[in-house]
């Protein structure tokens, strides 16, 4: 049967050698697309991650910035506390 352009058996049987290597070709044009679709994928999923790492630190770094802002406010609310007081202290020895 070699020459008829014709497979006689197995998956492609009845199917011409043209239509066959075109399926092929078709297949193959797919693939390539999954690959392509696979790689954006992978770097959109890099970029994610490395945003996501970027946003973890700056929640760290603001955390610390917090801390030390209420640490901060804490001694300024002393201060003030401290300032009353000897306001009051003096208002009552002129009094």
């Amino acid at each position: 049967m070699a020459g008829t352009g014709r497979l006689r058996s197995g998956v492609g049987a009845g199917r011409s050698q043209d239509s066959v290597v075109q399926e092929s070709q078709k297949l193959d044009a797919v693939l390539a697309a999954v690959e392509h679709i696979g790689d954006s994928l992978e770097r959109a999923c890099t970029s994610l991650e490395d945003k996501i790492d970027k946003m973890a630190s700056d929640l760290v770094l603001l955390h610390v910035d917090h801390r030390k802002l209420a640490e901060r406010t804490g001694e300024i609310e002393a201060q003030v506390d401290e300032l009353t007081a000897s306001r009051l202290k003096s208002e009552m020895e002129d009094v």
